[in-house]
């Protein structure tokens, strides 16, 4: 899937039909900016991810609603993000 993220705050990821969210991937397409990853809307940051980065891991039990943050400008993602 692809998101456009802006900077004024946590955008919440679309898990579609997933409901415990477990490996993920997920790629900053940004030249500039990097992204943070919250496990929450208002969350506090887990991982960053630089421009033009990519990103693999799997999410613990406690994140059920990830987001995601832009740094200064909007930057687009890619992401896949299976069940446990």
């Amino acid at each position: 899937c692809a998101l456009p993220i802006s900077a004024t705050g946590g955008v919440p990821i679309n898990l579609g039909a997933v409901t415990a969210p477990g490996a993920f991937a997920i790629k900053n397409n940004d030249a500039t900016n990097y992204v943070e990853i919250l496990p929450a809307v208002s969350g506090t940051p887990m991982l960053k991810i630089l421009p033009g980065e990519v990103a693999q891991g799997r999410f613990t039990s406690t994140v059920t609603a990830p987001a995601v943050k832009a740094n200064t400008a909007s930057v687009d993602i890619e992401y896949l993000i299976v069940q446990v």
